[in-house]
């Protein structure tokens, strides 16, 4: 049950990112999509949509 809810935390995060970077306007790179759509991690997920809060690129997002 727990790793449900962890799954579907990351699928929610994988969203609000994508969803924020697609409001500012930040083109993505295959590669770079990719990346998004394979992270399981909440934390990591998590501090790329803090940076995208922000970020004019997706370098930014990425960059630690």
């Amino acid at each position: 049950m727990a790793e449900g809810k962890v799954e579907g935390e990351s699928i929610q995060a994988r969203a609000d990112l994508l969803t924020v970077i697609a409001a500012r306007e930040i083109p993505l790179a295959h590669d770079e999509r990719a990346r998004i759509d394979a992270c399981t991690d909440n934390a990591t997920l998590a501090a790329w949509l803090a940076r995208a809060a922000r970020a004019t690129s997706a370098k930014e997002i990425f960059s630690s």
